[in-house]
């Protein structure tokens, strides 16, 4: 094979997906994002290297910019990896990606969001996800913002999720953010959302 042949083919493979030893831009974490849409595993594992450049020796109280700038990043890939999911399959490329990613913890907490994107638009998988959330490593604050927009959407299972949570004492520190999701509910005439509702209305008082 002809020298400039093979340099073609390298560089082919260098900027397919790329690999970040400066600046990371959204659109690197945007095409990483719609790489690992496609079921490459490999592209999630690069967008967990590009976590750890983003977040290395951070100091949250002192680099809230930075934090956010790298929440925007994050999501750049992830929102590319959600909106992908297709139909109701779990074998799906993208749900199987978001999957993968569970299994990473510096990735994990940020799938919730992409199984709730996706369970918003009908995909069962990925709202199974965020219900039994305990047996993918997930935390349950991390459901709970996920079921936000599954519950806006008045699906019964998000919003008796969220309805347990406030009914829930202990879980005090969620009822913000799962009344959140039940407005749309209780505007619907769902009871259990308006009761929820108002215990939190009652708490805040």
């Amino acid at each position: 094979m002809k020298t400039g042949s093979i340099l073609s083919i390298l560089l082919a493979l260098l900027f397919s997906i790329p690999v970040f030893a400066h600046d990371i831009t959204e659109g690197d974490m945007e095409r990483l994002g719609r790489h690992a849409a496609q079921g490459d595993t490999g592209a999630v594992d690069k967008i967990e290297d590009a976590y750890n450049q983003l977040y290395k020796n951070i100091d949250f109280q002192k680099e809230m910019d930075r934090a956010r700038s790298n929440l925007v990043l994050m999501n750049a890939a992830f929102d590319k990896i959600a909106k992908a999911v297709k139909g109701d399959d779990a074998s799906d490329p993208a749900f199987q990606s978001l999957i993968y990613a569970t299994g990473r913890p510096n990735l994990a907490p940020f799938t919730t969001s992409a199984f709730g994107t996706a369970a918003a638009a009908g995909h069962q998988q990925a709202l199974d996800v965020l219900l039994h959330y305990k047996e993918h490593g997930l935390l349950l604050s991390s459901a709970v913002e996920g079921l936000i927009p599954v519950a806006a959407n008045n699906n019964k299972d998000a919003v008796d999720f969220l309805v347990k949570v406030i009914n829930d004492n202990s879980m005090k520190s969620l009822w913000m953010m799962a009344s959140q999701g039940l407005v749309a509910a209780a505007n619907s005439g769902n009871p259990d959302a308006k009761a929820a509702l108002a215990k939190y209305a009652v708490s805040t008082q």
